[in-house]
């Protein structure tokens, strides 16, 4: 179970950006549909720009946590257990940083925290096998002993 730090920065790093990617993606579609697609370009530089920024704090977290839990060598399932679940709090976190940039907490908002919750979510589940292999452990889902 020895990685190098730089194999879990890699790890945290593509959950990272690619729940950076699908929120802004989602954040996009939803936004063109309720305010026209004239601003589509314009919209996705400035939604990856903020979340890039607003979601840092994510990145170190992720970083730690999965470094922490392999120091511990807990299983590549267990890690995925723990790890999930963070990437739904650390979306949470990111979308309160967002709002309080822009200084706008209203109920239509909402849709956008759905939002940042699925992307944190996804990115995490997608990266599954890297988590197998960052654990070094082979063995099936189905077949793992609890």
């Amino acid at each position: 179970m020895q990685t190098n730090p730089y194999q879990q920065f890699f790890l945290a790093f593509r959950i990272w950006i690619f729940a950076v990617l699908f929120n802004t993606l989602l954040g996009t579609l939803f936004l063109g549909f309720t305010m026209g697609g004239g601003m589509i370009g314009l919209l996705l530089f400035y939604g990856t720009f903020y979340g890039l920024i607003v979601s840092l704090p994510a990145l170190v977290l992720l970083f730690i946590l999965i470094n922490r839990c392999l120091a511990r060598k807990l299983k590549a399932i267990i890690i995925f257990r723990i790890v999930l679940p963070a990437a739904a709090i650390c979306a949470v976190i990111a979308w309160l940083l967002y709002m309080k940039f822009f200084k706008s907490f209203d109920e239509e908002n909402i849709f956008f925290l759905l939002i940042a919750i699925v992307s944190g979510v996804t990115a995490a589940s997608t990266q599954y096998q890297s988590f197998l292999r960052l654990a070094n452990y082979t063995e099936p889902f189905e077949e793992i002993q609890l």
